[in-house]
């Protein structure tokens, strides 16, 4: 059977349409930019561009020897938390960070330390109004004597910390019942 040339062409180019639907053009996707120094709250704290910072929801303690600041930046449009992870993971390097874990889904986390300061970062994506939110906890990790004291922030049920110091004293478990009072048998 020969299939005459008038009556394969729309056949061909059916098939053609079809197998071209599926293709798509990959593009490498760009490296983010840090925001202008003016648009930032600290040097060595650089956020990427189009974050604003939410003034309502951030909170800043700041000292000469110390600073615990809670940061919250959003952006409006959707950016994967991978992307502002990489940033974190590449820019904060850069400013005297060092990266010291990296963990998470949802929401993306990263610990980064530099001096006697941790920085802990969560980036969260919200699909449903298309939105990127970045927040940074920033806190001593130790006085000078060398006791932990980072504490994290608990906002809207989420804590966001690592370490709490609690100085306690310890008691030894076999003290005579009015030994705690002073009047112990001698």
């Amino acid at each position: 059977m020969k299939v005459r040339a008038p009556a394969a062409q729309p056949l061909l180019l059916g098939l053609a349409l079809l197998s071209a639907a599926g293709c798509a053009r990959f593009q490498p996707t760009p490296t983010l930019m840090a925001a202008n120094e003016a648009d930032q709250v600290q040097r060595d704290l650089p956020v990427p561009e189009g974050f604003e910072l939410d003034r309502d929801a951030t909170l800043r303690h700041e000292r000469s020897a110390y600073r615990r600041l809670h940061l919250v930046y959003r952006r409006d449009g959707y950016l994967s938390q991978e992307r502002v992870s990489e940033f974190v993971r590449n820019v904060y390097p850069k400013v005297g960070w060092e990266v010291r874990f990296v963990y998470g889904l949802e929401p993306a986390h990263v610990v980064l330390h530099k001096g006697h300061e941790e920085c802990r970062v969560a980036i969260r994506e919200d699909s449903g109004d298309g939105s990127t939110e970045l927040v940074l906890d920033i806190e001593p990790r130790q006085t000078p004597d060398g006791a932990l004291v980072a504490r994290g922030f608990e906002r809207d049920g989420f804590v966001s910390g690592s370490v709490a110091s609690v100085e306690t004293s310890v008691r030894p478990t076999s003290v005579p019942a009015g030994a705690a009072r002073g009047t112990a048998n001698k």
